[in-house]
Formats: C-alpha cells, structure tokens, sequence
C-alpha cells in the first residue's frame, strides 16, 4: 500500500510560515523608520525654518566673538561715553572701525546694525522690521586701564 498524503489548501510548508514572519518583521521596521523620520522632520531637525536661524545665529556669534577678540575694538566700544548710550549704529558718533567690521563681516543674505548700550539696560532695535529679526549680545567689560561695563547687541535680518 502506498502513503499518499494529502495537503489541505491552509497547510504552508515550514519554510512559507518563515517568509511571512520576515516580511512582517521588514513591514514594522519600515514603519519604524518612516515614523522616526517624520518626527524629526517635524521637529525641524531636517531642513526648514530652524535651520537658517540656527546659521543666522551662528553667524551673529562670529561676528561679536571677532569683536570681542579684537583690543581695538573693545576699546573704542568702552571709549563710548556714557552720556551718549544707547548707541546706535546708524549715530555718527559709533565707532567708525566697529561700524566697519560689522559690514564687513556680515554675509550677503543678511542686513545688521548694532547698538552699544550700557551693561544693566536693555538694548532694543527702535526701527521696526518687516519678518523675523535676529538679536544676540555680548559684554564687553574691561580693558587694561578702562573699567566701563557695556554691551553690543547685534540685530539681524534676511535681506
């Protein structure tokens, strides 16, 4: 007598049940992956806004950490007399060697102006801007025989 075995049309070999497990397997990792990513894209971790104030801002630090390190400079922003500050930029009485480095540091895709004031007060952009204006500052405290604590505040824009 012969065995003859019958298959049922549900019966999957051993070796078809383990391909099924691996495309699910390949399936949940995918969707893993895309979830992952799309989080982070929304976050802003990839591309967009976020990454143009971050060099914005980058580029902000650049330009007050080479003024900082600059003896002449720092001088001439605590040669400012007190009775003149706030300072602004556009005021003839700016610093013609600071109002010169800025312009020169700044990069194309950006317009700057700056202002001195003093270390406790607020510095604040008294013209109005159209879009997003970028502001950071820096201390400048001392120089070997000047003691007059100030701050140069750098504001930013597109265009």
């Amino acid at each position: 007598m012969v065995n003859k075995r019958v298959h049922s049309v549900h019966s999957f070999p051993i070796n078809g049940k383990k391909g099924y497990i691996k495309i699910i397997e390949a399936v949940i990792a995918l969707l893993l992956i895309s979830g992952t990513l799309l989080i982070l894209i929304r976050q802003g971790y990839f591309g967009g806004e976020n990454d143009s104030s971050a060099r914005i801002y980058n580029d902000q630090l650049n330009i007050l950490k080479e003024i900082q390190a600059d003896k002449n400079l720092r001088i001439a922003i605590l040669s400012v007399d007190d009775s003149s500050l706030p300072l602004e930029m556009n005021n003839a009485n700016f610093p013609s060697a600071l109002s010169s480095k800025i312009s020169s540091s700044t990069p194309n895709y950006l317009t700057c102006t700056a202002e001195i004031c003093k270390l406790q007060n607020v510095c604040e952009l008294k013209q109005y801007k159209n879009g997003n204006v970028y502001a950071q500052s820096v201390p400048i405290a001392a120089e070997e025989t000047q003691y007059s604590p100030r701050q140069l505040k750098l504001f930013c824009w597109n265009g």
